[in-house]
């Protein structure tokens, strides 16, 4: 059974991540990736990359060698991998699913896998090389030849070694590496063979050698590098968060043993009744768009190892992390599928005129088994990551079942054709099966939720990629604005000079947005004239001047507020360098508590009670018009309450508040990363609590990490109020941090603000159905699930 996590051992996953200089430490800084979608999507690209390159390996060894030597040097490799995947032993999903929380017990971990995946390894090679002569008489040269023998063996180790380090990159969070490492292993292969051939006089040998030799040589260099993030990283030093006794392993490693296995047997097998009951010709076909179409079936795999090492380090992320594989694998899939349906055709013509009609029958069908494929493949990672463990075996014997019967009969009514049908049916029925289970597990309730969290984090993945576009045209936004910037709130900021002098100039024309702008104008003003010390006033924008004006014809009011424009550039929200990010909101703390230790505040009254509480919840059922009777309005009401508890049981120190404190409003000098201005102040308040701030920036910062709107951030910290050692030293609370039921309330004031704030400014934020539907209804959902 999995021992719950301690709160003496706090995670400090999201703390800077000292990295010392060096090669090692120089592709680290620029491999590490912190999300999920960068770590699965470096996944798939190993895959890519390995796909056309290994065909490019073979295209040279078929033009350097005889068919003859050829197919024994085939022969060996494919031997070889065989019997590593056998070795294997499934362990690379026990690296996925315990090796992200293991903490300082990696290393242990790490070298236990490794020692019972060589120890296989090299019994079954011990095996193979004594029957070689017995199963192929052109390979009994393997078992005549002690020297040949040890070389199969240890090239049958190695590759072993080298495939599970796939796997140990993924737990620790360095998919980055992976892509690298095979391109650079691939074009090393295709290099070697050529000299190999021409120096070794066993050419299948050879072949072998050439696939086997870099492996060797790039897994040692691999294995230092993540030996350096072992005695660097300070995920590493700290105390797992998951404490694995022995029944808890064997029964996770026996049921999914067990369920690889019913795969590895349909994969076995179906091959066998194609070419039994079809022949040798019609197998081809089969052959040859399952070959095309097995690189889409795995995408769903890698991407559920990405899961299983996020959800293990993230357990109160579980449910956006599994809505965010669905949405990328389907993503990436579902395009492709699209492809090979309208291209079929044309791309079964490359490998000769006998292929197209049957062929691209076959490819058609088998791309469109590529979706419930890849549903089911997420699918089991979500079972591993719940600990649904049966279901791991239960699924994959159902559908060898369903693939193998199937098959058998409509291989004889419909060709080869019938076998991909099967293929199609099989993983429909295991992919019903498994909705079926999980909505008697989670019941019908969880479905919106859930719905919610997939199209978010759809929606994520877009303005991922749009981001990517933005920052390929130069649209990163440095020294403080870009020229021209437009939001929700209604207001627009440009860029202007005057007099030779930058300054910054907002405009506005709605009356709320107005309201909001004055705001602004007034803050700037105070807090200019209140700073004691001279030294934090540098991290304000100075006040230049506001006016209103109206034009004659259309009779808008337009206001205007300009100020200086502020050195520094703000740090990007990718998801991808959420080191960074993590280390760049955690000086932006540093700096509010300079200005906040610098502008003295105001004590707490009862007016100050009312406005943190009772006024945000009536403009929260205002803005939303939230009726007594709705599930809204019955959670607002003890929603309220808890409020007011946790300003009566924490009375905090109250001073200086942003109010919108994230950092898309925080500069930073771009040589040294100090923070070097924090500038829209329009929510300004001296008498805010002191921790509403740092809370906000932690609930923002994990919404900008995870691509995610910022009420899947707050509805998973009310799930699971448990925050990282990072975070917790952020908001330097100590009874906050470590209370969940004082944390949940003070997420829930920090979200009240927010959305009512917001929702104050413009109209346009609770217009958008979308924007209303997450970060309201769905936080709502979330605290009347948990209260």
């Amino acid at each position: 059974m999995v021992d719950a996590p301690t709160t003496a051992a706090p995670r400090h996953d999201l703390a800077p991540v000292k990295v010392s200089g060096g090669i090692a430490g120089w592709i680290l800084r620029r491999t590490r990736l912190a999300s999920l979608a960068g770590n699965g999507l470096a996944l798939v690209l190993a895959v890519g990359i390995s796909s056309v390159l290994g065909l490019l390996y073979w295209m040279v060894a078929a033009r350097l060698l005889s068919p003859a030597e050829a197919g024994i040097g085939a022969t060996l490799v494919a031997t070889m991998m065989g019997l590593s995947h056998a070795a294997q032993l499934n362990l690379r999903n026990i690296a996925h699913r315990f090796l992200p929380a293991s903490g300082r017990d990696a290393p242990r971990l790490i070298r236990r896998l490794y020692a019972l995946a060589g120890v296989v390894a090299i019994v079954l090679g011990l095996g193979f090389v004594f029957g070689a002569g017995h199963w192929a008489e052109d390979l009994a040269f393997v078992s005549r030849s002690p020297l040949v023998a040890s070389v199969f063996i240890a090239a049958l180790v190695v590759w072993t070694l080298y495939s599970m380090q796939e796997a140990i990159l993924t737990g620790l969070r360095l998919s980055g590496l992976v892509p690298v490492q095979t391109l650079t292993y691939a074009i090393a292969k295709i290099l070697l063979v050529f000299a190999l051939v021409l120096w070794v006089s066993q050419t299948g040998l050879a072949v072998l050698a050439a696939w086997v030799i870099p492996a060797a040589v790039l897994g040692l260099v691999v294995h230092r590098m993540a030996r350096h993030e072992l005695s660097q990283g300070e995920v590493w030093q700290a105390a797992p968060t998951e404490v694995i006794d022995r029944g808890h392993f064997f029964r996770f490693f026996g049921w999914d043993y067990a369920g690889s296995l019913a795969t590895s047997i349909a994969l076995a097998v179906v091959p066998m009744l194609v070419i039994s009951i079809s022949g040798a010709a019609a197998s081809a076909h089969y052959q040859i768009a399952w070959s095309i179409a097995y690189s889409l079936y795995l995408v769903g795999r890698q991407l559920g190892a990405a899961l299983q090492a996020e959800a293990a380090l993230y357990p109160d992320r579980r449910q956006s992390i599994y809505a965010s594989t669905f949405a990328y694998a389907l993503a990436l899939v579902v395009p492709a599928c699209l492809a090979l349906l309208v291209f079929a055709p044309w791309i079964m013509l490359l490998f000769g005129e006998a292929y197209v009609d049957q062929g691209s029958h076959v490819l058609r069908i088998f791309a469109l088994a590529a979706v419930p494929l890849t549903l089911v493949t997420v699918g089991l990672a979500v079972a591993r990551a719940e600990k649904a463990y049966p279901l791991l075996t239960l699924v994959q014997v159902l559908t060898l079942i369903a693939t193998v019967g199937l098959g058998a009969v409509w291989l004889q009514q419909f060709g080869v054709g019938g076998m991909a049908w099967a293929w199609l049916a099989a993983h429909t029925i295991a992919l019903a099966f498994m909705v079926l289970y999980a909505l008697r597990r989670t019941g019908v309730a969880a479905l919106p939720a859930f719905g919610i969290a997939f199209v978010d984090a759809s929606i994520g993945a877009v303005r991922m990629v749009l981001t990517r576009l933005n920052d390929l045209r130069g649209g990163r936004m440095f020294n403080g604005h870009p020229a021209m910037e437009q939001g929700l709130s209604g207001a627009s900021v440009q860029r202007v000079t005057r007099d030779g002098r930058p300054i910054v100039e907002k405009q506005a024309t709605t009356p709320r947005a107005i309201t909001a702008l004055k705001a602004e104008s007034n803050a700037l003003q105070q807090l200019r004239s209140d700073v004691r010390s001279a030294a934090p006033i540098d991290l304000l924008p100075q006040w230049l001047g506001f006016d209103l004006e109206k034009d004659d014809l259309s009779r808008e009011i337009k206001a205007r507020l300009a100020m200086s424009a502020m050195p520094g550039k703000r740090v990007h929200p990718d998801a991808e360098r959420a080191v960074s990010v993590w280390q760049a909101a955690a000086r932006a703390v540093a700096a509010l508590r300079q200005l906040q230790n610098a502008i003295p505040g105001s004590r707490a009254t009862p007016d100050t009670f009312a406005y943190w509480v009772h006024d945000a919840m009536d403009e929260l059922r205002k803005r939303f018009s939230v009726r007594p009777d709705t599930r809204a309005g019955r959670c607002l009401a003890p929603m309220e309450q808890d409020l007011a508890q946790l300003v009566r049981d924490h009375p905090a120190e109250t001073g200086l508040g942003h109010g919108d404190f994230c950092l898309d409003n925080v500069l930073f000098d771009p040589e040294t990363g100090d923070v070097s201005a924090i500038v829209d102040w329009g929510q300004l308040r001296m008498d805010a609590p002191v921790w509403l701030d740092p809370l906000f920036m932690i609930l923002v910062t994990r919404s900008n990490v995870t691509q995610s709107q910022f009420g899947v951030a707050v509805a998973d910290l009310l799930r699971r109020p448990v925050l990282t050692g990072a975070e917790a030293a952020m908001l330097d609370d100590v009874r906050l941090a470590s209370d969940p039921r004082l944390l949940r309330a003070a997420v829930l004031l920090a979200w009240v603000h927010h959305i009512a704030a917001n929702t104050g400014k413009s109209e346009s934020y609770r217009a958008q159905s979308y924007w209303s539907l997450v970060n309201f209804n769905y936080v709502v959902r979330a605290y009347d699930h948990v209260r």
